[in-house]
């Protein structure tokens, strides 16, 4: 049996916002005060990230500030 951490591992080299997971929970949890509603500003985070065509996020220079400045503006 395994636990999905190679599966994760693998995905987080190709999505930079999977990769960036962490970080946004660890700042949305600073701003909120719970892990609840952490979670919940990071997914809204991820829902303009993802409307982004694929040309629109590849242009995107630095994913983590562009992430960064989603989740705040989020939570």
């Amino acid at each position: 049996m395994t636990d999905g951490t190679a599966a994760t591992s693998d995905l987080s080299l190709h999505d930079p916002a999977i990769a960036e997971r962490r970080h946004l929970v660890s700042l949305a949890f600073r701003m909120l005060g719970t892990v609840a509603h952490a979670e919940g500003a990071v997914q809204e985070t991820y829902a303009p990230w993802y409307r982004l065509t694929e040309d629109e996020r590849s242009a995107v220079v630095s994913p983590r500030a562009w992430l960064t400045g989603a989740s705040a503006r989020s939570g």
